[in-house]
């Protein structure tokens, strides 16, 4: 079973050496028909050469007998040499008097009438046969050749009788020689193959391949490029999860301590100590929440997209945050459409507008201004989130989209996740996160921006 498997399994020698068979096969068949062609035409030719012939030797005999066993002699050899080549269609060879008395006929069969002109080549059906015939007048006699038209399986069999040897043998001698170049040109293929199989799982170094071959090296780049890519994702996962437990070992620990002091201390003492465990609890919880929001928009299955008004939820966003605005005295204001109907991927959308307004409202200090704009240019979806707080130093601007990086000099509690989020939120929507200057030249700017879908026009 196995053994037809393999053989059944698609093979690029094996459509090599069947390429060049069709195409023997092909090219055999082709001078067949170039054959069939060739002799059907050339036999109007020789149809008008046999016929000046035997009038060239008709014209000067007068004797009626003696025309008659000249045109019987005649007949005889060409029907001869019809029956040495395999032909089994008789060739007719009729003599009249000028009268239309036949004189002579080579076959019983092959009647022909007197034809109405003369020197003209006719296309003439006899029983099944068909026949090219010609017409041409003497003195005193009238002569009528008929040349059978080759049919088709005899000039394959006779070409391929003819060609077959050669055809075979040189179609053997490429074969092998194809053969060889391509079992000897998938070698460094195999060894390649050898090579990755015996690597251990965690190794994802370069391969060290030394393809000599042109064809080799975009190959070996591009899985070299892979592996890179790969250990580098793996990099970062690992960093990942060691950041994730070293963010939840403090909240964790602060609870395990706490509960401690719960089981040891006072009434009053447990109070402060169960507000510090709701806080760490708190704190806990929201981490993984971040946590698990990063994994749904690290899902590679394709965006479903939903028609949702993306004004209503920049607004909604912002009425939720408002509690937390005033506490502080912040300035929120949005700029943007009434309404702003998409198709889009509403949860991405969300995780932007949330993180983005989130990080504002935490960072910017009391008395602050927050602007949130939304619009479109072109054919991409603008959004864009200004502030007037501290900012960021350009030497830390690259940075803040990655996981768990807080900025310098803040005190504010964070869980440094969501810039990553918002980043990988735009990238679900084919989108991008950019950073610049905020408000009047202070604080900070987020610039969102993804394409519209196709089918939707400018707002």
């Amino acid at each position: 079973m196995k053994e037809l498997q393999h053989l059944l399994q698609p093979s690029l020698l094996r459509r090599v050496v069947l390429a060049v068979f069709s195409g023997f096969m092909l090219v055999w068949l082709a001078l067949v028909v170039w054959e069939y062609i060739q002799l059907n035409l050339e036999t109007d030719k020789d149809l008008r050469d046999t016929s000046r012939h035997i009038a060239m030797m008709l014209r000067p005999i007068d004797d009626r007998a003696h025309q008659i066993a000249e045109t019987r002699a005649v007949s005889d050899i060409i029907n001869e040499q019809y029956r040495a080549s395999n032909v089994t269609d008789p060739y007719l060879v009729l003599l009249y008097a000028a009268d239309g008395t036949l004189l002579f006929r080579s076959h019983k069969t092959g009647q022909l009438p007197l034809r109405p002109r003369d020197n003209v080549i006719e296309k003439v059906r006899l029983g099944e046969l068909d026949y090219h015939v010609l017409q041409t007048r003497g003195p005193g006699w009238v002569m009528i050749l008929a040349s059978p038209t080759f049919r088709a399986l005899w000039v394959f069999v006779q070409t391929s009788k003819d060609i077959w040897q050669q055809v075979l043998l040189a179609c053997a001698i490429i074969l092998l020689a194809l053969y060889l170049a391509v079992w000897g040109g998938l070698q460094p293929l195999q060894r390649l193959s050898r090579l990755i199989a015996a690597r251990q799982p965690d190794d994802l170094s370069p391969l060290a391949f030394n393809a000599r071959h042109a064809e080799l090296i975009p190959l070996t780049e591009a899985l070299d490029r892979l592996l890179a890519q790969l250990k580098l994702k793996i990099e970062r996962e690992r960093a990942f999860v060691q950041d994730a437990a070293h963010e939840l070992r403090t909240p964790i620990a602060v609870i395990a301590a706490e509960a401690h002091v719960l089981s040891s201390n006072s009434a009053r003492d447990n109070g402060d100590a169960g507000a510090r465990m709701r806080h760490a609890v708190a704190r806990a919880t929201a981490l993984i929440d971040k946590l698990l929001e990063m994994a749904r928009l690290d899902d590679q299955r394709p965006i479903r997209p939903q028609r949702c008004d993306l004004a209503t939820m920049v607004r909604d966003e912002m009425a939720s945050a408002l509690p937390q605005a005033l506490a502080k005295h912040q300035e929120v204001s949005f700029d943007g459409p009434e309404q702003f109907p998409l198709n889009i991927e509403p949860a991405a959308f969300h995780s932007i507008v949330q993180n983005l307004l989130h990080n504002a409202l935490a960072y910017v200090p009391a008395g602050g201004r927050i602007e949130v704009r939304l619009g479109v240019l072109r054919q991409w979806v603008e959004l864009e989130v200004w502030d007037d707080g501290p900012g960021i130093a350009p030497a830390d601007r690259t940075r803040v989209f990655e996981r768990f990086h807080r900025g310098a000099g803040h005190d504010s509690p964070g869980s440094g996740l969501g810039l990553a989020i918002v980043r990988q939120a735009a990238h679900r929507l084919r989108g991008t996160v950019a950073l610049g200057d905020g408000l009047d030249g202070r604080g900070c700017c987020f610039h969102v921006r993804f394409p519209l879908p196709p089918t939707e026009g400018a707002v």
